[in-house]
């Protein structure tokens, strides 16, 4: 399922978003993790600026791409509760020196950034939750 996924900082949670059949998107989903495939890094630079101006948190930034895995969702039913943490691992130690940390902050970068450089796409993406702060790496990123 193709998505947009931003950190909810007042649940604490991912929340994933879908398209309707109006083409507008909405919230299908809050999980703890998600894994993407073929994702876009984007930051809207009118809510960026925003936000800078306002001093005030709004959602402006976004990972999109194709939905591959979700865990702790509030949805599903029969969705494992892995620490996010130790899944991370598990994936580093598949493709050791693959995955890189990626950060956001409005009032220093204008992206996302991964080595310092903006990130553009990756062909995968691990978003995770560690206590109540986002945990996010791309798998061999493409810088802008």
């Amino acid at each position: 399922m193709k998505a947009r996924v931003y950190f909810n900082l007042h649940r604490k949670l991912w929340s994933v978003q879908v398209k309707n059949a109006q083409g507008r998107w909405y919230v299908a989903f809050h999980a703890q993790t998600v894994q993407l495939e073929g994702v876009h890094w984007t930051v809207s630079e009118a809510g960026r600026q925003r936000v800078v101006r306002e001093r005030r948190k709004n959602v402006h930034a976004f990972c999109t791409g194709t939905v591959v895995g979700m865990w702790g969702a509030t949805v599903a039913r029969d969705i494992r509760n892995v620490p996010a943490l130790k899944r991370l691992a598990a994936m580093q130690q598949a493709d050791p020196g693959k995955w890189e940390p990626v950060r956001y902050n409005p009032y220093e970068t204008l992206t996302f950034m991964a080595r310092g450089k903006p990130l553009d796409t990756s062909p995968h993406a691990f978003l995770g939750t560690d206590g109540n702060k986002p945990l996010v790496f791309a798998c061999l990123p493409h810088y802008v």
